[in-house]
């Protein structure tokens, strides 16, 4: 893809980056020369190359030398506590890892208790690792090589939690990846001339990203290192940005800013994604910029979306119709589809209800080091997503409700299992349930129910104060309650959604 390029685009600015830019030539040369330095550190094909980072050119590097290495890249969660980012690294045993001096602190207590590799990379100030990023890429070949793979070769682990609240990580090869940007692009529509903007997490699903979109159709990515509402809009607006993917959450913080969303009606696609879209706020988001919103939706094991277009939710007459509520259709190049219990697609009648799966070239077949798990999710040539929906006759799919009952905060899933395992651990704790609450921007908040050891006194702060080391910020509960015993089917299962039921 970026060899591709060369020839057309080489000069042109492929990143830009609050620290510095990258020509689509220097990303080649360097991205080739970070490949041939990892090989002279005794990397070779297949081994893992973990990356612990914020958002920075970087991440596009290690990404091109990992697929001109032969590599299989991990790029960790920063958000992530301790204990799981340990998981992680043991269960990938990468062979190098390339840390962000900004990360440097979080990274310590993985250095002190042996999870690291012997092979650490750092770049910015102050990373404390063995070797220096910028000094072994001085040091390695100038000859640019971005060497073609066979396309099932691995390429990513992309971290997903799910049901068990174990980090799982889908293994993508090549093709699927190509596969993904390929259909992305068929919904984004990116020129040569076209400008994208993204403010979310890189080592969020590093697969799909929009981040590498751009660069697949010769156009440039401007790279912020977090979301903020007002720099969002301003670097839309001062950049002439024409394109940009976020989550519904941030575009609340946006709408519930009292910001001019004037540079919004600039845009020629707006993407919403990761996390179900309020009708109601699309509506009036929809009309506040004159359409442009389309709303995505995927799954980390996969790397292509269904999409709604902004012209499908409007009737001749002008009203919003009932399409608001769907996620839209599959992108070309990939196929969607809703089963019965047996595999068999459900009518497209818009009421009957199955298990959405997901169908491609090159789709992921297997989870990392996880073959119970994969048995279940990869079936057939199809990745299941454990969400229930229906698709109408029209071929718009709408999620009726989650198989899984996964947390869905702010874009992020979040295992209810993983949270209940940590504050489990708490000695005065006899048992808990974790459920999502509503909240009016994240779209859910982590609420959990405790049943006290008989005698014990637990308040809300020290539940709370107990996770923190123990998970990622992000998956601390936000509230708690305290209860004398909670509601279990005959086998002793805690029903989670008879406690959703009684709270909302």
């Amino acid at each position: 893809m970026l060899a591709a390029r060369l020839p057309y685009h080489g000069r042109r600015v492929a990143v830009f980056d609050a620290r510095r830019s990258a020509t689509y030539h220097d990303l080649a040369d360097r991205a080739s020369r970070l490949a041939y330095a990892l090989a002279a550190q005794g990397c070779a094909p297949g081994d893992r190359i973990a990356l612990i980072a914020q958002n920075s050119l970087e991440f596009f590097e290690w990404f091109f030398a990992c697929a001109a290495g032969g590599f299989i890249g991990l790029a960790l969660n920063t958000r992530l506590g301790e204990l799981a980012l340990e998981e992680m690294l043991v269960d990938a045993d990468p062979r190098a890892v390339i840390i962000d001096g900004r990360c440097a602190e979080n990274v310590q207590p993985l250095r002190a208790s042996g999870a690291l590799p012997d092979v650490e990379i750092g770049f910015g100030s102050e990373h404390g690792c063995g070797l220096d990023y910028e000094s072994i890429l001085a040091q390695a070949s100038s000859s640019i090589h971005l060497p073609d793979r066979p396309g099932d070769t691995p390429f990513l682990l992309t971290a997903t939690s799910g049901t068990t609240g174990r980090v799982k990580m889908t293994l993508h090869s090549h093709l699927g990846v190509y596969t993904g940007l390929h259909c992305t692009n068929s919904a984004l529509r990116l020129r040569s001339t076209s400008r994208m903007l993204t403010a979310l997490p890189m080592f969020f699903a590093t697969a799909t990203g929009g981040y590498w979109v751009p660069l697949f159709a010769g156009a440039s990515l401007h790279l912020l290192p977090a979301f903020d509402p007002e720099r969002f809009l301003d670097e839309i607006d001062r950049s002439g940005i024409t394109h940009t993917i976020v989550g519904p959450s941030p575009l609340y913080q946006v709408m519930d800013a009292d910001l001019d969303l004037a540079p919004l009606r600039n845009l020629e696609v707006l993407g919403a994604g990761g996390a179900p879209f309020d009708p109601t706020r699309y509506c009036a988001l929809h009309a506040a910029i004159g359409g442009r919103v389309q709303k995505w939706y995927s799954m980390s094991e996969v790397t292509f979306s269904s999409v709604l277009e902004p012209g499908e939710v409007i009737d001749l007459d002008g009203s919003y119709n009932d399409r608001v509520t769907s996620v839209g259709r599959p992108q070309p190049g990939g196929e969607i589809w809703v089963v019965d219990d047996s595999g068999a697609q459900v009518p497209f009648d818009g009421e009957t209800v199955g298990e959405i799966v997901f169908r491609a070239p090159g789709i992921s077949s297997s989870y990392w080091a996880s073959a119970e798990e994969s048995a279940v999710t990869f079936v057939d040539g199809t990745v299941r997503s454990g969400d229930l929906g229906t698709i109408d006759a029209d071929g718009f799919l709408r999620i009726v409700d989650r198989k899984k009952d996964l947390i869905v905060s702010g874009g992020i899933n979040i295992a209810p299992l993983e949270v209940e395992n940590a504050i489990a651990t708490h000695e005065l704790v006899a048992s808990v349930a974790v459920i999502g609450m509503p909240h009016p921007i994240w779209g859910e908040s982590v609420h959990a129910i405790v049943v006290p050891r008989p005698g014990a006194e637990l308040t809300e702060d020290e539940i709370i104060d107990w996770t923190v080391p123990r998970l990622a910020s992000v998956k601390k509960p936000r509230s708690v309650e305290f209860v004398d015993a909670l509601p279990v089917n005959v086998t002793g299962k805690v029903l989670r959604r008879v406690l959703r039921d009684e709270r909302r």
